[in-house]
């Protein structure tokens, strides 16, 4: 799409409380942008009861080193789409397709199936996609943006509509996280770049 789907930015999260605050590290190396590491964190901590805190031991595990910015090779693969936790965190969703299947090829090369229906989806059906397709497919590429320095972003561009452009930073979880964030797991932010900041995450899990 030739711009972002979000024109303005909606207010913030509630206030968080302060007293969790001091208990979620900060740390260099994150697995998504400062802010999105810290929601995600005081979230598992304000649903823990005020009767049963967490320890600042147990919550300071959970936190610190659960994953960082993804190497090209965590992403070549094939990937299904996993519910984002945290849903109030998009500030818009142009993707609602509940079923969504990716392929990011070692050429460069990058496949997408959305379907508002369950899809009995095959990596060789990917593959016999991608290449009926061929010169048509979209691509994408590791690029440098002076947004973050922890984390790393990928240009897609499809040869079929001008001016199409998506930037998304690239995160993988090195352990499992909360309830439904799994090792291995590749978060990608969308990248509004009239506001300079990620306004929808797409949580992905391995297909094997």
């Amino acid at each position: 799409m030739a711009a972002d789907p979000a024109g303005k930015e909606e207010p913030g999260p509630r206030q968080l409380e302060v007293d969790c605050l001091r208990r979620v590290p900060v740390m260099r190396r994150l697995l998504l942008p400062l802010n999105v590491m810290l929601l995600l964190a005081v979230s598992a901590c304000t649903s823990t009861s005020a009767n049963q805190p967490q320890s600042e031991t147990a919550q300071t595990a959970s936190a610190e080193e659960v994953g960082g910015p993804a190497l090209p090779e965590d992403l070549i693969g094939y990937w299904q789409l996993i519910e984002w936790p945290r849903p109030a965190m998009n500030m818009v969703n142009p993707w609602p397709s509940p079923y969504q299947y990716f392929a990011f090829y070692e050429d460069g090369t990058y496949f997408s199936l959305f379907s508002s229906l369950e899809v009995d989806i095959t990596l060789e059906g990917m593959d016999e996609s991608k290449d009926i397709l061929g010169d048509r497919n979209p691509s994408y590429r590791w690029i440098d943006l002076d947004a973050s320095d922890d984390v790393v972003f990928i240009r897609i561009t499809n040869p079929e509509i001008p001016g199409y452009d998506e930037i998304w930073g690239v995160s993988i979880f090195y352990e499992d996280y909360l309830e439904t964030i799994k090792k291995g797991d590749i978060v990608m932010s969308y990248h509004n770049k009239t506001l300079n900041r990620a306004v929808y995450y797409r949580l992905l899990r391995r297909l094997q």
